[in-house]
């Protein structure tokens, strides 16, 4: 029974300290999930409560002033991006909406209705779609009737029916779906891991298919193929754990009450009224800042060809990377806090952490390289096929 009871124990302080991680690494909705789990089996726990209370106004926060910063920009195509923020916060909300009526009670959990700003949103990108869209279907490009295509999916998505927008698609078609094949070869001289291998070796051709094209790592019988891809990697490298320290003193100048102005001989100068001139008397501040600075990065490099099948013509290349980075700063104080800058101030209470492991960088570097090579991949076809065609 202690044994169960020290376990359980260990479990706790573990999980604890991972949620303590998630929000000092601004990982907030990830904290909140679990948060949540655990109040709902442990709705005592006020060190859990004020975690999650914590958690949720920091997100609240960050997605407020990106809304604000959005609205003040002036530009007119900021919509979607502010619906699309709404929503999370309104995600967001319901999910502390599944905590104990105690714990609610305890962070004083007030329920925030999103409804108008969302169709204000919602209503205020349609309009902002519709004019794009409009404009674009007069173009003679293939491309601009790509873009005004996707304006009009974008309206169908947030309003249905909106305006003339289902009269407007019906004027749209798509060519034939085009099959096209590829390969990925590894042509890296020193040792790969066998796991980062298998992450291309079995790379899912449904994560590349789309409306226009599909994608297959093998020429199936039957189908026929205008285009292969050979996407080569030829480069992994990774820089060590890289930890630096950096000390520096911050000072600052505060009141420390009124003096009065002397004159070379030590005695009061006085205004034309005969008063004591009075001045600011000044204190300094002072604070020693021991500032550690952790840094590992990844790459993977390597590129990708764009081949006709049929004349074997090279139609494009492109250098293609993918990196996964981990910086953290952490600091340690000696004096007077107050003399620190706003940005150093905000290191109070940091620590060092665990740095990623190698193989796990190397899979986040791979799926950034997937999708680097993927885009690329995608923008060229695009150039080299009309993806939709307006109807004359």
């Amino acid at each position: 029974m202690k044994k169960i009871l020290l376990i359980t124990l260990l479990l706790y302080l573990v999980s604890c300290s991972n949620t303590s991680k998630y929000i000092q690494n601004g990982e907030y909705d990830r904290a909140i999930h679990k948060l949540v789990l655990q109040l709902q089996d442990h709705p005592e726990n006020k060190k859990m409560a004020a975690q999650v209370n914590l958690a949720w106004q920091q997100a609240n926060d960050l997605d407020l002033k990106q809304i604000k910063g959005l609205k003040l920009s002036g530009r007119p195509d900021i919509w979607d991006e502010v619906f699309e923020t709404y929503q999370v916060l309104e995600k967001r909300q319901s999910i502390i909406q599944l905590l104990p009526v105690s714990v609610l009670d305890s962070i004083g959990f007030t329920d925030m209705d999103y409804s108008v700003f969302l169709e204000e949103a919602r209503e205020k990108a349609c309009l902002y779609f519709y004019a794009e869209a409009k404009k674009l279907i007069e173009s003679d490009e293939a491309s601009d009737h790509q873009k005004a295509y996707n304006d009009l999916l974008a309206i169908e998505k947030l309003i249905p029916g909106f305006r003339d927008v289902p009269d407007l698609l019906e004027d749209f078609h798509f060519p034939t779906l085009l099959n096209i094949s590829y390969f990925v070869k590894f042509d890296y001289p020193n040792y790969m891991p066998g796991q980062l291998i298998e992450e291309f070796e079995y790379f899912d051709p449904a994560f590349m298919n789309t409306t226009k094209y599909a994608f297959f790592n093998r020429r199936e019988m039957g189908l026929e193929y205008k285009y292969h891809i050979d996407i080569i990697i030829s480069d992994v490298g990774i820089s060590p754990e890289n930890t630096t320290e950096v000390e520096y003193t911050e000072t600052a100048e505060i009141q420390d009450g009124i003096a009065y102005k002397l004159d070379a001989e030590g005695m009061f100068v006085l205004d034309s009224t005969g008063n004591k001139i009075e001045v600011l008397k000044l204190k300094s501040l002072a604070c020693y800042v021991t500032e550690t600075l952790q840094k590992k990065s990844m790459i993977i490099g390597g590129s990708v060809y764009i081949f006709d099948l049929k004349t074997k013509e090279e139609l494009a290349m492109q250098k293609i990377s993918g990196e996964s980075r981990f910086f953290h700063r952490s600091a340690k104080f000696k004096g007077d806090l107050d003399a620190l800058s706003p940005e150093t101030f905000g290191l109070v209470g940091s620590q060092e952490l665990d740095y990623p492991e190698d193989l796990e960088m190397m899979l986040r570097a791979s799926d950034k390289f997937k999708v680097n090579a993927m885009n690329y991949i995608l923008q060229e076809l695009d150039k080299l096929e009309n993806s939709v065609i307006k109807k004359e």
